[in-house]
């Protein structure tokens, strides 16, 4: 950082070690030009009917389209990109799923946590569920919130006076995570609209990211910038009749309009 209005600009450029010039250039590579084609070429198609249903018919479809087989795979969907859909009204978008490390948290289980923290809900044949969003910022109407230190990101329960630490991520789990999951990715988005009983999407759009800053992670959970969604329900008798899923979920979120804080090139297209 330098105060340009008190500083000989000229002397601190020429002295190469009180200056650090970090660049970013971009060039898109042919894999990214070849899956930016094809995805044009899905887009003349208009609005296609979802091949599932719910929220990850979205995805489904278009990885279909591409020919990528549904896996459970952490790795990029394709040669190495990762590919993310959205429907235009999202403001959300999921960088990754992550459990927390439960061997060095309090809690140890997700069965515990939703024991012991969870809500009955009446719309779910009043089992214990959260299916909440948790920040650093504040705490939710759970009592739960992020708390970050050096090593770790922790959920927190506090009521009042009390505080406690309830499990935790370590951070360096999640910074190889974010690189890992995110080296180079296409949020595709796509106008939606519902025909019969059915969803359709038009996918015209790509911001293509990539090179996430692994060291900026923190500072944006601590700002609120990225949080969790907790997706974890009690397994009573009767859950199935009202959660059409086997697995928890511990989602990882950041809004669409500050993807570019967390990575250092970022690109969009329109694909129509």
């Amino acid at each position: 950082i330098i105060n340009c209005s008190r500083t000989n600009l000229k002397k601190e450029f020429s002295n190469k070690s009180s200056v650090l010039f970090l660049s970013s250039s971009y060039q898109m590579s042919n894999t990214a030009q070849e899956l930016l084609d094809k995805l044009k070429d899905i887009s003349k198609k208009g609005f296609i009917k979802s091949l599932k249903k719910g929220d990850t018919g979205i995805g489904y479809t278009l990885e279909t389209l591409l020919g990528i087989k549904q896996n459970s795979s952490k790795l990029p969907d394709y040669k190495g990109i990762e590919i993310k859909s959205m429907r235009d009204r999202t403001t959300r978008n999921t960088l990754f799923s992550k459990v927390p490390d439960w061997s060095k948290s309090r809690i140890s289980s997700a069965e515990d946590l939703v024991n012991l923290r969870g809500k009955k809900n009446n719309d779910y044949g009043s089992i214990k569920t959260i299916f909440h969003t948790i920040d650093a910022t504040h705490a939710n109407t759970y009592g739960l919130q992020l708390d970050i230190d050096s090593n770790f990101v922790h959920q927190v329960y506090t009521n009042g006076k009390l505080y406690q630490k309830d499990v935790c991520w370590e951070l360096s789990s999640l910074q190889q995570r974010i690189n890992q999951k995110h080296k180079e990715t296409f949020w595709v988005g796509a106008e939606t609209r519902t025909k019969g009983n059915h969803e359709e999407f038009h996918y015209n759009s790509v911001l293509h990211t990539g090179n996430p800053d692994p060291n900026v992670l923190s500072t944006l959970i601590e700002a609120g910038l990225i949080t969790v969604d907790y997706l974890i329900w009690e397994k009573t008798k009767n859950w199935k009749d009202y959660i059409n899923k086997n697995g928890y979920d511990f989602l990882w979120k950041m809004s669409s309009k500050n993807k570019k804080l967390l990575f250092k090139f970022s690109n969009k297209y329109s694909l129509t």
